[in-house]
């Protein structure tokens, strides 16, 4: 069925604009050339008009002396506003909201509604369209299901993560991420001219706050469970209880739980490794970086209290006032982050030190009180190393 448009461009007469306007209260939109998606508004408020106030619409076509709407070409409107309304998608033509990672989101909605339109809306007129749509969005944008660098942008999304990327995907789709935030961690070894100038330029890069707001994996943990001493095994008789009132330390039994027992008994022992490591060497805060990445696992990150406290053990022994950590200050972003992506819930900063400077790194006192402190990445330092695998 061919729609003759006339109708829509009678606003372009001022003595019909009036009539119009007169009658319906409002105009009808001019279809646009430039834009492709004004027909499709154009249509929009042209079904208004027929679908809730015939009686006017035809009292319009009557004063200008135009043949009325038929039935068949009243449903066509409606169906071609139906079908295209998922496809008029002002989202994607937006300078601040079309992010690379709202593209695969948008298409797999796109087609969906397209798919469930034709399933389920009994169309008499627009099948054919509806079928040529779903075919021309799959050929155009079929690749977007594909790419790694798509399929990335969207995990990194806040508002998606991985909810439209299908399972077979999802661990591709980490590795990728993994690799890329090491690449734009790892400082570079020559330099561009610009990185010499702002050396922390690729620290500032998005994918701190993409993985920030996506959670979906950290890359070297030091801690292999968070939370500390959250976790309890106690035996379930009444563990512990402190028999005899000189139970203060504890024990495995054969189940696997808990016990207190006195701290002269004499058991067999498990010897824990905390995988940290102080290199005695002066670095700066980069160069510290990129030592533990390629001898070790990463600059050591202090999620929670008691790592601090092996931290501390360390930092003891070395030969600078201050131990470089990984912990650096997002000009950009105006916060602190772990290089390691750690959640920043366990702070020890000493007194003013916590508000960061663009080009700020942060240390541990390796005396005193052992706070942290924010200091130029530039200067050198001894640091703490940590090995992948957990402690």
């Amino acid at each position: 069925m061919r729609l003759d448009l006339q109708e829509c461009n009678l606003s372009r007469s001022t003595q019909a604009s009036d009539i119009i306007q007169e009658i319906l209260g409002s105009q009808l939109v001019i279809p646009n050339a430039t834009r492709w998606n004004s027909t499709y508004h154009a249509l929009e408020r042209l079904k208004s008009f027929t679908s809730g106030g015939e009686g006017d619409l035809d009292e319009v076509c009557g004063r200008l002396d135009l043949p009325r709407f038929k039935e068949a070409e009243k449903t066509y409107i409606s169906e071609y506003v139906m079908v295209l309304a998922p496809l008029a998608l002002d989202l994607l033509q937006s300078d601040e909201t079309a992010y690379y990672g709202v593209l695969l989101p948008t298409i797999a909605t796109l087609i969906e509604k397209l798919q469930k339109i034709k399933r389920e809306s009994k169309l008499q007129y627009c099948t054919p369209l509806v079928n040529a749509l779903i075919g021309g969005v799959k050929q155009r944008f079929g690749y977007v299901f594909e790419s790694r660098k798509c399929l990335m942008a969207t995990a990194c999304h806040p508002m998606f993560r991985m909810e439209y990327i299908v399972t077979e995907q999802k661990a591709d789709t980490e590795t990728g991420l993994r690799e890329e935030v090491r690449r734009l961690q790892t400082p570079s070894t020559s330099p561009t001219a610009d990185e010499e100038e702002d050396p922390p330029k690729a620290m500032e890069h998005s994918v701190y706050l993409l993985l920030l707001f996506s959670g979906l994996f950290t890359l070297c943990s030091c801690l292999s469970h968070r939370g500390g001493t959250e976790f309890r095994n106690w035996d379930y008789k009444g563990q512990p209880d402190n028999d005899g009132g000189n139970e203060h330390c504890a024990a495995m039994i054969p189940s696997g739980m808990w016990n207190d027992q006195p701290c002269d008994s004499k058991k067999s022992f498990i010897c824990y490794d905390d995988n940290l490591i102080l290199v005695r060497e002066n670095k700066s805060w980069n160069e510290a970086l990129s030592f533990c990445r390629q001898q070790h696992g990463d600059l050591v990150s202090v999620p929670t209290e008691q790592v601090q406290h092996w931290v501390n053990r360390r930092a003891q022994s070395a030969s600078t006032a201050h131990v470089w950590l990984g912990l650096r200050f997002s000009c950009a972003m105006q916060f602190w982050f772990w290089v390691s992506v750690e959640d920043m819930c366990y702070e020890n900063w000493a007194p003013g030190n916590e508000t960061g400077e663009c080009g700020h790194t942060g240390a541990v006192e390796s005396g005193a009180g052992q706070q942290w402190v924010s200091l130029q990445e530039t200067e050198q330092l001894n640091f703490i190393c940590c090995k992948c695998g957990g402690i």
